[in-house]
């Protein structure tokens, strides 16, 4: 990454513009806030790239992104990752939309109104009528509807009624990322904007949708896969593990230990707005969408089966990897990313 200021100093202002239709998400969000001028730019910016995601499935992404406003629904997958990469060749054919379930099925009829859609039978045993449906837009075209299942955490048991408690659950840390009306977030910037993915378990144990996903993101030859964080990270050394080899050493600095709390608005996370006209950490505490209701969060832990439980980590392993947990207002923040990327 370079420094903006120096060039914005020194540079005519179509140069500077030109710098920034290049940068990228990370180096867009702290170019927006130096002046009024960028930050109008990196919105127009942000906004047509998302609405070129969505108009490479449906006709008019601006009544689409209107529609999910109103019923708090996120875009996730590879629609999500497209977004924060600035790259729609990873865009796959089905676009996947995400809901709490009680807005599941006031959503899908809406976009059923607004766009004509297809329902495709995949054969699927569905866990309940909003959990999941796919429907086709075009040929080779479709619109993926997911919904969240109520997560429990063994010492809060409170559920947090927020779509991006599926991303939390995500296979991998490609998939952690979720683009909203309002506010949009990467879970691990540090490598997804560097096209690295840490897998959360081995090969064995995905099933086929999510190899298939990954397989495709491997044929495009531009990603880097590993279930060991030291083959993704520059400086990580690889875990030591104790003299009784129960234990493993912390990797907590660089945000991906089994010991410590991940959720959107951490230290290591990219979580912002497109329009940052009042925006505050206030708000991402109270907003519908990353789900900080009341103090409590949707939040994971990085499991990595390949390795043995950090020597700091109390808890029962495996069982809790993802859950709610309590969030201080001050911790929050948006913005650049605070851990180097």
């Amino acid at each position: 990454m370079f420094s903006y200021v120096p060039i914005a100093r020194l540079c005519p202002l179509e140069v500077v513009e030109m710098v920034l239709d290049a940068s990228d998400m990370d180096t867009l969000m702290a170019w927006r806030r130096t002046c009024v001028t960028f930050g109008a730019r990196v919105k127009r910016i942000l906004q047509s790239l998302i609405h070129a995601i969505v108009g490479y499935y449906l006709p008019d992404p601006l009544l689409f992104m209107h529609i999910i406003r109103r019923h708090r629904a996120v875009i996730i997958a590879e629609a999500a990752l497209a977004f924060f990469l600035r790259d729609t060749s990873v865009l796959a054919m089905d676009l996947t939309v995400c809901a709490i379930p009680r807005d599941m099925r006031a959503l899908r009829d809406e976009l059923l109104r607004a766009f004509p859609m297809h329902p495709i039978d995949e054969g699927l045993a569905y866990h309940s009528l909003n959990d999941f449906m796919l429907f086709r837009i075009r040929p080779r075209r479709y619109i993926r509807f997911v919904t969240t299942t109520p997560y429990f955490d063994r010492n809060v048991p409170q559920f947090v009624p927020s779509p991006v408690g599926r991303v939390a659950a995500a296979p991998h840390t490609a998939f952690h990322n979720f683009v909203g009306a309002d506010v949009f977030g990467c879970g691990y910037p540090q490598l997804t904007l560097r096209r690295r993915v840490l897998l959360r378990t081995i090969w064995a144990g995905y099933n086929t949708p999510e190899r298939r996903a990954i397989l495709r993101l491997c044929a495009l030859g531009r990603f880097q896969f590993s279930s060991d964080p030291s083959h993704l990270f520059d400086n990580l050394a690889p875990r030591t593990v104790d003299c009784l080899g129960h234990r493993s050493s912390c990797i907590a600095s660089h945000y991906v230990c089994d010991c410590q709390v991940r959720y959107f608005g951490d230290g290591a996370s990219l979580v912002d707005f497109f329009d940052l006209d009042g925006a505050r950490p206030f708000d991402l505490l109270h907003s519908n969408i990353t789900g900080h209701i009341d103090g409590e969060a949707p939040g994971w832990r990085v499991w990595i089966c390949a390795t043995r439980p950090c020597v700091n980590y109390s808890g029962v392993y495996v069982a809790d990897t993802t859950g709610s947990w309590p969030v201080a207002r001050e911790s929050l923040r948006f913005g650049p990313v605070a851990y180097p990327v």
